[in-house]
């Protein structure tokens, strides 16, 4: 990369100008990138672990996708890299689903191993957690590992 340098009456050029604005702008955006954030914590429903379902984070106003987490049995649950700033929270339980045949199903047309999931033990939740816009959780998500612990009650 070039330096800039005066022109011969002692001044930098326009063109020079904007080479050294787009490396400030490039340094600064390659300087941010590197910034990771991880949210892990329990969930508590009356001061119990609860031993199955999902963590989601709505980040940004929704303007970014959401991520979420499965909930293990010790009610720990880990979201990698979301974005800086505020998130809305939900936690949703689900009911038990056997867990379907293996394969495509000719009369369908579908493969019925895609998308199940074993979600833990079912434990019901007041129906407002599981909205991040009624659930009343929101944390604000700084670089680097944070903790959050999400306390429900009935």
């Amino acid at each position: 990369m070039r330096i800039a340098r005066a022109s011969p009456r002692g001044r930098v050029t326009a063109c020079q100008w904007r080479r050294l604005g787009a490396a400030s702008l490039f340094l600064l955006f390659a300087a941010g990138c590197g910034k990771q954030a991880r949210v892990s914590g329990r969930v508590l429903l009356d001061g119990t672990p609860l031993p199955g379902g999902r963590v989601t984070f709505l980040c940004d106003g929704g303007r970014r996708p959401a991520l979420s987490s499965p909930i293990r049995e010790d009610g720990g649950y880990a979201i990698e890299g979301p974005p800086l700033g505020l998130a809305r929270v939900s936690v949703e339980t689900f009911k038990p689903q056997p867990k379907p045949e293996t394969g495509f199903d000719p009369q369908t047309g579908i493969d019925n191993s895609i998308g199940w999931e074993d979600t833990g033990p079912y434990v019901p939740i007041p129906a407002r957690y599981g909205s991040p816009k009624t659930s009343g959780l929101e944390c604000t998500i700084g670089p680097g590992g944070q903790n959050f612990d999400i306390t429900l009650t009935k």
